[in-house]
């Protein structure tokens, strides 16, 4: 995907985020009921069965205080995480910043090389030839440093995304496949080499993203399949079963 036009989702800055666990069956059929509105974004349009990974490395504090606040449910709040697609060294990350405002999703990310990424973890000074600038990654460094945050959790998934044909920036998703692995700094974005484990989670994840006012249709879609929101954090998901796991070593140790 190193060729790929990063930034395309015309939902990504601002946008409200309804999420939904549904059937497989459920899912399917909500794609072709809605297929006169969308069309497989350009990642899902090229990949196998229109499916393609996304791996993340989230960060937290000592205290692991961003997970506190989505546990928690506290209207304002954000993550930090790193992204990317493939484990290729040329293929680009992203340092994004997601935060909440009430139902208001705010997302800022920053393009940034893999080297600049690991200096980025190790809490050294950016390599003489990065080009990483701008307010975005300004941000991310910034609220990483207050945290002393460090990496916490892997979170992985297969994404099967669509976008709205016309004026209305529409995004669907779904994720399935959620996978989670223990925090590595020896190459941390070596995504393949990851020891996944498979976090419990039975149903797909469906997303609907959109700016301003719900459309229509997204409305119209809702009620035909009788869709209740819920909250359906990846990250809180990945954690707890990846400690859960090494509680679970620690007390076969004792």
């Amino acid at each position: 995907m190193s060729d790929a036009p990063w930034g395309l989702d015309r939902t990504l800055r601002s946008r409200f985020e309804c999420k939904y666990l549904v059937s497989e069956e459920i899912g399917q059929a909500i794609v072709h009921h809605a297929s006169p509105y969308l069309e497989l974004d350009h990642f899902s349009a090229r990949s196998e069965n229109h499916r393609y990974p996304v791996h993340s490395l989230y960060l937290d504090g000592p205290g692991y205080e961003l997970y506190e606040t989505t546990n928690q449910g506290m209207k304002n709040r954000f993550k930090l995480r790193i992204r990317g697609y493939d484990s290729n060294p040329e293929s680009p990350l992203f340092a994004e910043v997601k935060r909440r405002a009430d139902r208001v999703i705010l997302k800022r990310r920053a393009l940034i090389t893999r080297a600049d990424a690991r200096a980025l973890l190790k809490g050294a000074p950016l390599p003489a030839d990065s080009r990483t600038a701008g307010a975005e990654f300004a941000e991310f460094r910034s609220l990483a440093a207050r945290l002393a945050a460090r990496p916490s959790v892997y979170v992985s998934y297969s994404r099967e995304a669509y976008e709205a044909v016309g004026p209305e920036p529409v995004r669907l998703t779904l994720d399935r496949e959620l996978r989670n692995a223990a925090p590595s700094l020896s190459d941390p974005f070596d995504f393949a080499a990851q020891d996944w484990k498979v976090t419990p989670c039975k149903q797909t994840i469906l997303e609907l993203k959109f700016t301003d006012s719900c459309p229509h249709w997204v409305e119209q879609l809702i009620q035909r399949f009788r869709l209740d929101r819920c909250s359906v954090a990846k990250y809180i998901l990945c954690l707890d079963n990846y400690m859960a796991r090494e509680a679970h070593m620690q007390r076969r140790l004792v």
